[in-house]
């Protein structure tokens, strides 16, 4: 019977919940051996999961899984529980069976992750029946290490083929090998002269072939002091469809594909509007109203140049299909649209982190006076110092594309190894994740979630699931692409410069220490205002505040962090977790732009922070750090987003011909 139980994917045992090239070798291996196992006293020795006992069991007399590590082992009960099956805590040194009872031991990617070798071999003489057979498999080190250049930070001795072999030649009296390696399923081949021939090169000049596999990158052992049984070779066939660069082209594919309908829709969109424009346009002219259709006419071209990437005021519906309008068009239109003018910024600051709080109430605005329906309100002076040189960081970054992921780990850099990784990612990645990972210094964990909620209900989920205690700042990234933009990817880069280096980290430490008022920190101008790009999000980014017990807010005054990039002190979170939003509270993935749970929640962290009692500071790229103005000015030529800004009403402002006229004449205001 299998119970349904989870076990934390560190990279170092081997998950049946992991696919591709890894699931299939893993599989294979325990396959192969099945033909060994019909009515034997086994022991799988490094049995990790027990995914593989669990499948011997179907065959054996009784098996035996042991395993070093007790949450494995732990685990490895609840899950698998059969009569003929169990799990025992040892060590390959030291197995907890007596001597002379075993029929059969396995032993699969286990002797090189530690170096007591011969200790190890001199125990699975010692179970082993006279007769017993032993099948034991490690990496080759020439091919799985040397020739690409690789390091897994779980293996402690790797063996070359030759030094693999030696160990059983001289314990043994009948040794066979063979080879295991990936061609489009998994072959376990013999390795000797009369056995599978392998091909390496043809061409006139006649064949060049040696005897097993060319360049296994898994050695296998049977042997024995009775006499083996015969060795056939075995191929685990999938198909090609399978193969990990298959499946990459196609997903790559199938996201090219998104993004070409994408756009055609948009730019149906776009010509949509302009026909309109010109059609009303020819029907004042017809009218004979001239003055107004000079105009109109200047105001109509304005919306044309967003595509020149004029710095422009936007008024946008929720779906972003925004006209825009300079705000040097005329003295009218500039008196039309007062609501939308702003103030200087105020002047940066240099060496000093400066901070921002929302104005939401009085009583959260003024230090050391709660709101009485808040209960994570604290002053100043409550909040303890910290020493920036010992304060550990948890840096949780959530991994969707791998080729950005593997550029923030490289910006990561020396970053002070006290810290810990924490990766969120979808199924399909958590193997590439860990084979960027396993080659670093970095101390980390995977977590493997349903793509849902971007990266934001990853995030929560992550935040419950360690101990906030032990980690008092987070640094928060993510592998933020944008498709739809073509600056995505310069949005990533932007705001990682600000946070993800580590200097910048470091400096950023020492100014939080310094202030114990700032709860959150975010990159350079992506500090932005909270009702230019409120329209969508409004009723549940206020049905979060109020859970958290913010009741008055004012959107054109508040701020948030745009992108979800940002370092935070844990405690400015722990309003946001104590809602304990599910994840049927998200909506499934459909590439939304905006109006999402995921999109309220980034607002409404700014309000965490405040209902714990901090402020909102900005930082810059070079390490010096600027005031983030209370002004709207700020965030009008805020560069990654399309405001969708509240209108008097309330609702999403949309742009329309008849919302234009009104605007310009001022017909119909109040």
């Amino acid at each position: 019977m299998q119970t349904n139980t989870t076990l934390a994917f560190t990279g170092e045992h081997f998950l049946p919940e992991i696919s591709g090239n890894i699931e299939l070798e893993h599989m294979h291996r325990y396959i192969y051996a099945l033909a060994y196992a019909k009515g034997k006293t086994i022991l799988d020795l490094g049995s990790g999961e027990g995914y593989g006992t669990g499948l011997l069991a179907s065959h054996a007399a009784f098996i035996t899984g042991v395993d070093i590590a007790e949450d494995a082992v732990a685990h490895a009960r609840r899950k698998y529980q059969l009569p003929n099956l169990e799990f025992r805590l040892g060590s390959c040194s030291k197995i907890p069976l007596p001597d002379g009872t075993i029929d059969l031991v396995v032993s699969f990617e286990t002797i090189e992750h530690h170096d007591e070798h011969e200790q190890m071999l001199a125990e699975i003489k010692r179970v082993l029946k006279p007769d017993g057979m032993v099948i034991i498999s490690s990496p080759d080190k020439a091919i799985y290490t040397d020739k690409p250049n690789y390091h897994n930070r779980f293996h402690v001795k790797e063996l070359y083929r030759e030094e693999f072999e030696a160990l059983f030649h001289t314990r043994f009296k009948n040794v066979v090998s063979l080879g295991q390696k990936m061609m489009f399923g998994s072959g376990i081949i013999p390795d000797g002269e009369g056995t599978q021939t392998a091909f390496t090169s043809v061409d006139l000049g006649g064949t060049t072939s040696r005897p097993g596999l060319v360049e296994a990158m898994y050695n296998l052992i049977m042997a024995s002091d009775a006499t083996l049984p015969a060795a056939p070779s075995s191929f685990l066939n999938v198909g090609i469809d399978t193969s990990e660069n298959v499946k990459t082209w196609k997903a790559t594919v199938a996201q090219r594909d998104g993004d070409i309908q994408y756009l055609q829709g948009k730019l149906a969109e776009q010509s949509a509007q302009i026909a309109e424009y010109l059609h009303h346009l020819d029907r004042i002219n017809a009218w004979g109203w001239f003055r107004l259709g000079l105009f109109l006419d200047r105001l109509i071209r304005a919306p044309l140049r967003l595509f020149g990437h004029q710095r422009t005021s936007v008024i946008a519906d929720e779906r972003s299909s925004s006209i825009a309008s300079t705000n040097t068009e005329s003295d009218n239109l500039g008196k039309s649209l007062t609501k939308f003018a702003t103030e200087a910024a105020t002047p940066a600051v240099a060496g000093e982190l400066l901070s921002y709080q929302p104005k939401v109430s009085l009583s959260a605005h003024e230090p050391g006076h709660a709101s009485a329906n808040s209960k994570f309100i604290s002053s100043k002076s409550q909040i303890a110092l910290l020493d920036a040189s010992t304060a550990k960081v948890a840096i949780i970054i959530h991994a969707y594309y791998l080729d950005v992921f593997k550029a923030i780990i490289k910006s990561l850099g020396d970053v002070d190894v006290r810290h810990k990784i924490f990766i969120t990612t979808v199924l399909s990645n958590a193997a590439g994740v860990n084979s960027v990972l396993e080659c670093t210094k970095f101390d980390y964990e995977i977590f493997v979630y349903e793509n849902r909620g971007r990266d934001v209900l990853p995030f929560l989920s992550v935040l419950n699931n360690i101990d906030l205690d032990s980690y008092p700042f987070i640094l928060k990234l993510h592998t933020k692409k944008s498709p739809h933009r073509e600056d995505g990817d310069k949005w990533c880069r932007d705001m990682c410069s600000c946070l993800g280096r580590p200097e910048q980290l470091d400096w950023i430490l020492r100014q939080m220490c310094a202030a114990a008022n700032i709860g959150l920190v975010g990159p350079q101008d992506h500090v932005i205002s909270m009702g230019m790009y409120y329209g969508e999000n409004r009723k549940n980014v206020n049905w979060l505040a109020s859970r958290m017990g913010i009741e008055n807010i004012d959107p054109n005054h508040d701020r948030f962090i745009a992108g979800t990039m940002f370092v935070a002190r844990s405690a400015a979170l722990k309003p946001i977790l104590a809602l304990g939003l599910r994840p049927d509270e998200f909506e499934p993935e459909l590439s939304q732009l905006d109006g999402t749970m995921a999109h309220a929640v980034e607002r409404a962290l700014a309000y965490s922070a405040m209902s714990a009692g901090f402020e909102i500071a900005s930082v810059a790229r070079d390490g010096a750090a600027r005031r983030e103005a209370l002004r709207a000015s700020s965030n009008v030529n805020y560069g990654f987003a399309d405001p969708t800004p509240m209108d008097p009403e309330g609702g999403t402002k949309k742009f329309s011909f008849k919302n234009l006229i009104r605007l310009v004449t001022g017909a119909g205001s109040k």
